[in-house]
């Protein structure tokens, strides 16, 4: 197990029983250093790919050794590059977005575009893998104050799969690392509508986030501009993606607390969330719900890996079993 602490820029590994291994990595601008928080961390196999918020990119093995070091992406006509997993064999899955103008209609359309990031004789290369349909967003009237519980694009690729989906309904592609088809998952959902609760969440997680050293005056600044935030009439179709070990895809119902614009010890669900499995040819097995308290980061082995808050928004890496009825492992 590979944990990623971000403010001490480090990688630590234990073994299954929880004992302490190892840890390597360090803040700083060279090879195996981070020169921003660390920001992510994927691991398959032996290979460990942890970037920090900056772009770049180390690759370890698991015994701590420096494989390679990688640059943020640079990309042609593409924008927001971001390395969202590692593909069996070697290179790393690249998410961007293609964004384009139409002038006519006064929006944007925007392309997701998943890449396949490998180590070439003169540098990194990269091979579009799957592009996303376009969708679009206004330009001409769009309001300055945020869009929250707005519905997002979600992509996850690990080993020999990518799954994508626009979460303003629930339909979810899945291809393989070289872009070919697998399956379309489809489910009629009845969205539910934006909630006065929900908005006092999101307003709330913005003035706490904000307020450590601040004076009155701020404070009011801060309730005002939360004041002015926007929010559809429904929450989204689905949430967050995950890829276990074992090719079976966690999709997770909408989460409220992870939209909010504020502290980590407020983006925690206060209350257990829903999890959707589906098999490696997108067959539904199970619905499982997750503990409240809980960021589910992994599925591997047959256990769920996390990170829990307790009652004083303490941290702890958390390994749940994960069972079927009868207490039957699964």
């Amino acid at each position: 197990m590979v944990v990623g602490d971000s403010k001490a820029n480090e990688l630590r590994v234990f073994d299954r029983g929880g004992a302490f291994v190892r840890a390597f990595g360090r803040g700083g601008s060279g090879p195996g250093e981070f020169s921003r928080v660390l920001w992510s961390v994927h691991a398959l196999g032996d290979r460990i790919l942890a970037t920090d918020n900056g772009g770049r990119a180390q690759l370890f093995a698991s015994s701590g050794q420096l494989l390679s070091s990688w640059g943020r992406p640079t990309l042609q006509r593409l924008v927001e590059p971001k390395r969202i997993g590692l593909f069996r064999g070697s290179g790393h899955a690249v998410q961007a977005l293609d964004v384009s103008r139409d002038t006519a209609a006064s929006s944007r359309l925007v392309s997701r575009v998943v890449l396949h990031e490998r180590r070439g004789a003169t540098g990194p290369t990269y091979e579009t893998v799957v592009r996303s349909s376009a969708y679009a967003r206004p330009t001409a009237d769009d309001p300055d104050a945020p869009l929250i519980f707005g519905p997002t694009n979600e992509v996850v690729a690990r080993d020999d799969r990518i799954c994508q989906g626009h979460s303003d309904r629930y339909r979810i592609a899945c291809f393989n690392a070289n872009g070919t088809p697998l399956f379309v998952i489809e489910r009629a959902t009845s969205a539910s509508h934006v909630t006065e609760a929900m908005r006092q969440l999101a307003r709330e997680g913005y003035v706490n986030g904000n307020r450590r050293g601040t004076s009155n005056e701020v404070m009011e600044r801060l309730r005002a501009e939360a004041s002015h935030f926007r929010y559809p009439e429904r929450v989204p179709a689905f949430g967050r993606m995950m890829v276990a070990d074992d090719g079976h895809l966690w999709v997770s119902g909408f989460n409220p607390a992870e939209a909010i614009i504020g502290p980590k010890s407020e983006r925690v669900s206060r209350v257990p969330v829903r999890w959707s499995v589906y098999a490696p040819d997108g067959a539904w097995v199970a619905d499982i719900d997750v503990p409240a308290r809980f960021v589910p980061h992994a599925v591997a082995n047959g256990h769920l890996y996390g990170v829990s808050l307790d009652v004083d928004d303490t941290e702890s890496v958390t390994v749940w079993p994960i069972v079927g009825a009868g207490g039957r492992r699964r």
